[in-house]
């Protein structure tokens, strides 16, 4: 709150411009996403900003209030619109294709991803994406299941290139997990742990605690998940 009320401060006498403004319209779009003022100061900043990147982070930052809100069509225009500015980054490309997969279009989502004209995205980033996207908006159960099938594909090829990084074991983990496939994706956290050192992080025992927990497992599950609350 102290926060705002210097960057509202700024913005009202003139001694900061731009990034002071943008700062103010992503504080009140965070804390208040319904105030008016907010949206005001970031659309005016997406028409008049003095450079492209303050452009984009405001069109971004409207994105997801507008995401937030429920406006699905809305964000998902201003999303396009932000990964097609200038220096627009994979955050971009990674909030579209969130806002298509709400949408309940997985097919939205997989075309953004190989679009090669939009800043690229990894393979464990969409495996990620898709396996913890909140998909409460979408009550279709066929969509449900391919958007699960579709993260296991991204996961198991995402493991496939880099088998040696830690963390691509540990989204696969995430990717079977949320299709309810426990065993394997015990076996995911495991080698995620065997390739950091045997030991692992929070990441992967958190994993462990919800595999074991629905395999019926409680003790296992309570220690595993003690070990990652006190990381």
């Amino acid at each position: 709150a102290a926060g705002l009320r210097v960057a509202e401060s700024a913005v009202s006498i003139g001694d900061a411009v731009g990034w002071s403004k943008m700062i103010f319209g992503g504080m009140l779009a965070f804390e208040d996403p319904e105030n008016p003022r907010g949206r005001e100061v970031l659309e005016d900043l997406m028409e008049n900003a003095s450079t492209p990147m303050l452009a984009y982070y405001a069109t971004l930052i409207e994105s997801g209030r507008r995401e937030f809100l429920g406006d699905l069509e809305g964000a998902l225009a201003l999303a396009a619109q932000a990964a097609r500015i200038e220096g627009a980054d994979s955050d971009a490309t990674r909030t579209l294709m969130q806002v298509h997969l709400k949408l309940g279009n997985l097919a939205g989502a997989e075309r953004v991803f190989a679009d090669d004209s939009l800043p690229p995205v990894r393979l464990n980033d969409m495996a990620w994406l898709l396996a913890t996207v909140d998909l409460s908006t979408v009550d279709d159960p066929e969509v449900l299941a391919s958007v699960a099938d579709a993260a296991i594909e991204y996961g198991e090829r995402a493991v496939a290139e880099t088998p040696e990084v830690r963390t691509r074991w540990n989204t696969l983990g995430a990717c079977v997990n949320r299709a309810g496939r426990y065993d394997e994706a015990l076996a995911a956290y495991e080698e995620s742990m065997a390739v950091y050192e045997g030991v692992g992080t929070w990441a992967d025992w958190f994993g462990l605690a919800i595999c074991h927990a629905e395999l019926g497992d409680a003790d296992t599950a309570r220690i595993w998940f003690e070990r990652a609350r006190v990381y």
